[in-house]
């Protein structure tokens, strides 16, 4: 199946599936992000010279990537199709665990050695199994290995198109940065005078807990609107969507 749409239109198409969903969309990443990082962070207050426990944290860290990958999957999925599952698509992400915990190492293992190698490798195998989690979800039944061919596959012929999708969000993301980049340049100096850089970090630090709140609900907006769009791009070249004319035909697999 090619991607022949255009990025507008995939964009597009993903915010009316969201747009009703937006809240319930933020909460379910922030729920899946408190999972994965929260308890390393009372690690790091509470017993910071722990080796055991930072080793633990480690593996759970580990153990829980692969579920959560597959939580998120499976929402955005649901969203887009029209059959929102809601906080439950967490229960989704663990009932596969062993499955979704081996994909993601495998995933994990070849992108870093190939990144380690040189970097365009790893981005190019990060390109060719961006939909291994997708074809996972819909085949639950399907090994590590099958889901990251089949994602391959799919992926041939359509890289530069998906690559560009990524792309289209890149300016929402740096906008959501650049109050992040501003208070580092101030920091190391810039061309600027002392005073006038004192001046600019002083009111920066005053006002940071809502500006890094404001920072990352953008980012968030930014992350499920991509993660909907994704979505779009997956069912239309696993041929669950197909586009007719001007209208949008939904096909259940």
């Amino acid at each position: 199946m090619k991607l022949t749409q255009k990025i507008s239109v995939i964009r597009k198409l993903a915010l009316q599936f969201l747009k009703r969903n937006y809240v319930q969309a933020i909460i379910v990443v922030l729920m899946c992000n408190v999972l994965l990082v929260v308890p390393s962070m009372i690690v790091e207050v509470f017993a910071p010279k722990s080796d055991f426990l930072f080793t633990a944290i480690n593996l759970y860290s580990l153990f829980m990537r692969g579920p959560l990958n597959l939580a998120i999957t499976v929402y955005f999925i649901s969203l887009f199709r029209n059959k929102n599952v809601g906080a439950a698509a967490l229960g989704y992400g663990f009932n596969n665990t062993r499955a979704a915990l081996e994909l993601f190492i495998r995933q994990y293992l070849r992108i870093f050695i190939a990144s380690f190698a040189f970097i365009i490798p790893g981005i190019v195998l990060t390109v060719k199994y961006a939909f291994s989690f997708y074809i996972l979800a819909d085949n639950p039944g399907l090994s590590a290995r099958d889901c990251m061919r089949l994602s391959s596959e799919m992926l041939k012929g359509n890289a530069k198109r998906y690559i560009k999708l990524f792309l289209s969000f890149a300016p929402l993301y740096i906008v959501c940065l650049l109050p992040r980049i501003a208070y580092v340049y101030f920091s190391i100096g810039g061309a600027i005078t002392e005073i006038t850089r004192e001046a600019l970090l002083y009111i920066f630090n005053l006002f940071y807990s809502p500006i890094a709140t404001a920072i990352g609900l953008c980012t968030l907006i930014c992350e499920v609107w991509f993660q909907t769009s994704k979505a779009c791009v997956y069912d239309i070249l696993s041929g669950k969507l197909v586009f007719e004319s001007a209208e949008v035909t939904t096909c259940e697999a």
